[in-house]
C-alpha cells in the first residue's frame, strides 16, 4: 500500500501540465505544497517553515494573553501575519502553476 501511495505522489509532482486549482489547494492544506507541486522548492520550504514559525509564536504566547498587555499585541501580530502569509501561499501557488503551464507550452501555432 505504501508504494502505490508513493508511486501515485510521484505521478502528481512530476506531470507536465499542472493545475492551478490543485496547487492551490494543497497549499491551502499544507502551505507550501503547491509551490512544491509547480517545481518552486526552496519557495515551497520557505512558505513551509514560516507557517510553522509562526503558529510556534501563536501557541507560545496565547497562554500568557491574560497576564500582560503586550502578549496580546504579539499574539494579534502574529495571528494577522500567519493570516497573510497563508493567504499569500495558497495565491502564489495558484500563480506559480499558471506561469509554469505557460513556460512549457512552447508551440506558436493553434
Amino acid at each position: 500500500m505504501f508504494y502505490m501511495t508513493k508511486f501515485f505522489l510521484l505521478i502528481l509532482l512530476f506531470t507536465q501540465t499542472k493545475s492551478p486549482t490543485k496547487a492551490a489547494w494543497m497549499s491551502a492544506f499544507v502551505p507550501g505544497l503547491g509551490q512544491i507541486y509547480t517545481g518552486n522548492y526552496l519557495k515551497g520550504i520557505i512558505f513551509f517553515l514560516g507557517e510553522i514559525y509562526f503558529i510556534s509564536e501563536l501557541i507560545k504566547t496565547y497562554p500568557k494573553i491574560d497576564k500582560d498587555k503586550n502578549s496580546l499585541y504579539k499574539f494579534s501580530f502574529n495571528f494577522i501575519i500567519s493570516i497573510s502569509l497563508w493567504s499569500y501561499n495558497i495565491a502564489d501557488a495558484y500563480v506559480s502553476a499558471h506561469l509554469h503551464n505557460f513556460e512549457s507550452d512552447t508551440s506558436l501555432a493553434k
